[in-house]
């Protein structure tokens, strides 16, 4: 908890989960969707920002477009893990695209039950 106040002292509406072994601080910044990874020693492990799907890469736009065609972006998301990797998803329907930092499609995560996100 200290570790996160010191790094995000403007979070707004921090709701807390554990995922695995560590901690998520899921929160507003500036109106926009934000979610923190910490281990137990307060150190960020990955950081989630929502953005705009006009915000997406070029490429991963015009593949979600060939590859669903009619289906609209819900939400996109741009994921860093520290200096290891970004990661771009694209929520559709009852899926979540993910794309690498190139832009190279990664997977598609399947979402048993679209309401599961609502709790």
């Amino acid at each position: 908890l200290q570790a996160f106040a010191k790094q995000y002292p403007d979070a707004k509406q921090v709701k807390w989960e554990m995922e695995d072994e560590n901690y998520e601080a899921e929160f507003k910044k500036n109106k926009t969707d934000h979610a923190v990874l910490l281990n137990v020693a307060g150190i960020v492990l990955q950081t989630e920002v929502e953005i705009p799907a006009s915000q997406l890469p070029a490429i991963a736009a015009q593949y979600l477009v060939k590859t669903y065609p009619g289906q609209k972006v819900k939400e996109a998301t741009k994921i860093s893990e520290g200096d290891r990797r970004t990661i771009y998803e694209a929520e559709i329907k009852n899926a979540d695209i993910l794309f690498d930092a190139k832009v190279n499609f990664i997977m598609v995560k399947q979402e048993a039950n679209e309401n599961n996100d609502k709790d």
